[in-house]
């Protein structure tokens, strides 16, 4: 009985439930991308948005150049990698809220094919004809691999977060006011997962389009957790933009 309590009580003081799973790697997948038919989509965006992006690409060639010097990776930020995470728990515990830009995420893992994803929220006033209390989009997921390299981003169906379902035009809007300028968990990696947002915007309001199109019955089909999903690639991203700006 005495050894039982005290097992409990090591669990307790290290924040984790006796019935949890230890996040287990899994194959990671890494699904191909038609070079040409990304140059062929960034070439239909104004000149505007392709500056945008281009600063973004700068900004995350620093970040990644700061990582290596550092031997870390965007994850090691939030977990440790002596102790491991934790299937579904979310890093940090109480996400991370900057209140004065309404931007939220977290990262956790349950998925195959990943090393897990950072679900982004964003807040936005509350539209007259809703009640609800949380009138919150999610508006986007970003898997990645085991040394935190975006690999995928992705869209739930509306059951899994209970988001406000805006409209498509609304959503493409509200992308370009995340923002997290806080200072933890670490300012490089609340500034890493900013600048992905802005490279990756056409992917992002592609998702968001594909999904506008989906019946919404099936917005509360519990067997479609993902509505939408494209691969994306950090390296080639950068290399057709920068085929297209000066």
């Amino acid at each position: 009985m005495i050894c039982i309590i005290f097992v409990a009580l090591i669990f307790f003081f290290h924040g984790k439930s006796l019935t949890q799973s230890q996040y287990q790697p899994t194959q990671i997948e890494k699904q191909s991308i038609d070079p040409n038919a990304l140059k062929s989509r960034l070439s239909q965006l104004p000149e505007e948005r392709l500056i945008k992006m281009a600063k973004a690409a700068e900004k995350l060639q620093i970040l990644h150049g700061l990582f290596e010097k550092e031997e870390m990776t965007p994850l090691d930020f939030l977990i440790s990698p002596e102790r491991g995470h934790y299937l579904m728990n979310h890093y940090p515990k109480r996400d991370v809220i900057d209140s004065g830009n309404q931007s939220q995420y977290y990262f956790h893992s349950h998925r195959e094919g990943e090393c897990g994803h950072f679900h982004l929220f964003l807040y936005e006033p509350l539209p007259l004809q809703q009640t609800t209390k949380d009138p919150f989009a999610h508006l986007v997921a970003i898997s990645v691999d085991e040394k935190g390299n975006p690999i995928k981003l992705f869209i739930t169906n509306q059951w899994v977060t209970e988001e406000y379902t805006y409209p498509y035009n609304t959503l493409c809007k509200m992308i370009d006011h995340f923002k997290i300028e806080k200072l933890k968990p670490s300012w490089a990696l609340n500034d890493w997962i900013n600048q992905i947002v802005v490279l990756f915007y056409p992917q992002i309001i592609d998702l968001m389009q594909r999904r506008s199109e989906i019946e919404q019955v099936m917005w509360k089909d519990r067997s479609r957790e993902i509505l939408a999903e494209t691969p994306i690639s950090l390296e080639l991203q950068i290399e057709k933009l920068k085929e297209l700006t000066p």
